[in-house]
């Protein structure tokens, strides 16, 4: 069956109601320093206390990328918001908008047979970057999730690299 679709236009797993302030303020700078300097290394031990159920991104559908580290081989395993384009899972490279890639993207780019967990289900993905159009279309689609993909792309912009986005597509079973 593989990962549960998510429709960008409605990416929520929790109340509507708390979608608006939740990116709001995730937005801020304030948002954006505790999600970076608190939350997201709070998230693996959520993560293994709750079975893989909470995460810091609280009211977004989320999914686990595991994936071995480019130099080390050892699994890697990160939190991420996601969305399905058919059958793919879109994920954004985003870092909060910080000057770096993050480590799980230059990870993919040397390892791209990824593991991806969501409800305690795993399944076998072949991850791959996309580019031009492609790329443009699922930027907007990824905005639509979440409006703060645009100011991290701004961010980014400035620090003089690209925003990422790698799409997943499930590995057959057949």
């Amino acid at each position: 069956m593989g990962i549960p679709p998510v429709d960008p236009a409605n990416p929520l797993r929790g109340p509507r109601w708390l979608a608006e302030p939740y990116a709001r303020f995730g937005r801020t700078p304030m948002g954006r320093w505790l999600g970076i300097n608190v939350l997201t290394p709070v998230d693996p031990y959520l993560l293994r206390w709750s079975g893989g159920r909470a995460s810091i991104f609280g009211i977004y559908r989320h999914v686990q990328l595991t994936v071995p580290g480019r130099t080390s081989g050892v699994p890697r395993t990160v939190q991420l918001i996601y969305f399905t384009e058919d059958e793919d899972v879109v994920l954004m490279a985003s870092s909060f908008g910080r000057p770096d890639y993050p480590a799980w993207y230059r990870n993919v780019l040397a390892h791209p047979t990824v593991t991806l967990t969501t409800d305690g289900e795993s399944h076998p993905y072949v991850a791959r970057e996309v580019e031009g159009e492609e790329r443009d279309e699922l930027f907007d689609k990824a905005t639509t999730m979440y409006a703060g993909f645009a100011d991290y792309q701004r961010l980014i912009d400035e620090a003089g690299r690209h925003l990422p986005i790698i799409r997943c597509a499930p590995v057959d079973a057949g």
